[in-house]
């Protein structure tokens, strides 16, 4: 997961936007005039106590808001948000991922929002631009409408979480020809934080992660092969060694792909890799 910054739209904005040209077809115009500033400040600020606490089990999960009802609520971000005169806050929250990668997964292009509380059981959450994170399809879909009941039961979110500086995950090199890999959540974690543990376990089972990430490993083994080989016959295990650390602490740094860079530090730390793999 990649943190970015959450977005700098409030929720009266997003709704004034959503709410611009609206027609009063059935009275839903005047239903959702009764979302004012007060009401948007006060629903925003509860959802940002539970964001700051990275506890959402308690979040508002009522279907009205106001006189507004859940399906003027979904209404507004189906018709006005994604397809209509506010898709420039869509647009706007899409283009803050990182090099437009989806920080879920941190492979796949950001492309679509995903609603962290399910738009279909939070409906007053549904244009909250704090709710709306960047994702690409696959983890949009994986994620799917997951309810938080527990703690130990929260998606990671790339707004309030941060793994940085967290050896949380483990990359195993399987010792065969062609070489394989494992990853897995750093077990470590579990004694110091089992919340945090369970999370990251739920993170890479439910987004599918496990096949992401090691699929991705195998095909940056294969490429970097000849390369390595080369550093190694001319240079030595020393020299191969330095190169891995070199490229290991640069992934590091940029944080952009955890998959990368727990391989890199796999690799640089096996001896097998440095000393026996290309003799």
């Amino acid at each position: 997961m990649k943190r970015i910054p959450p977005p700098a739209i409030s929720f009266h904005t997003s709704i004034e936007k959503c709410q611009a040209s609206l027609n009063n077809t059935g009275g839903r115009r005047d239903r959702l005039s009764t979302i004012t500033e007060v009401v948007a400040l006060r629903e925003e600020a509860v959802y940002n106590n539970c964001a700051q606490s990275l506890n959402f089990t308690n979040a508002n999960s009522d279907l009205f808001l106001e006189e507004a009802t859940k399906e003027d609520l979904l209404w507004l971000y189906e018709y006005k948000l994604l397809k209509g005169n506010a898709r420039e806050v869509y647009n706007q929250i899409i283009a803050s991922a990182h090099l437009q990668k989806c920080p879920y997964c941190c492979v796949g292009e950001a492309s679509t929002l995903d609603h962290y509380l399910p738009k279909s059981i939070y409906p007053i959450y549904s244009i909250l631009p704090l709710n709306l994170i960047p994702s690409c399809d696959s983890c949009n879909r994986y994620k799917s409408d997951a309810v938080f009941d527990t703690v130990e039961s929260q998606m990671l979110n790339p707004y309030f979480d941060d793994l940085s500086g967290i050896d949380w995950l483990v990359v195993t090199l399987l010792e065969s020809s062609p070489l394989g890999v494992k990853y897995e959540i750093n077990s470590d974690i579990q004694a110091e934080d089992p919340v945090m543990y369970s999370r990251l376990c739920l993170y890479l089972s439910q987004l599918k992660l496990y096949d992401i990430f090691r699929n991705n490993a195998i095909s940056e083994l294969e490429e970097v092969y000849l390369s390595h080989e080369l550093v190694f016959k001319t240079q030595g295990s020393c020299g191969l060694k330095q190169e891995l650390e070199s490229r290991y602490l640069s992934l590091k740094r940029a944080n952009n792909n955890p998959w990368k860079v727990f391989l890199y530090k796999s690799l640089m730390e096996s001896s097998w890799y440095c000393e026996s793999y290309f003799r």
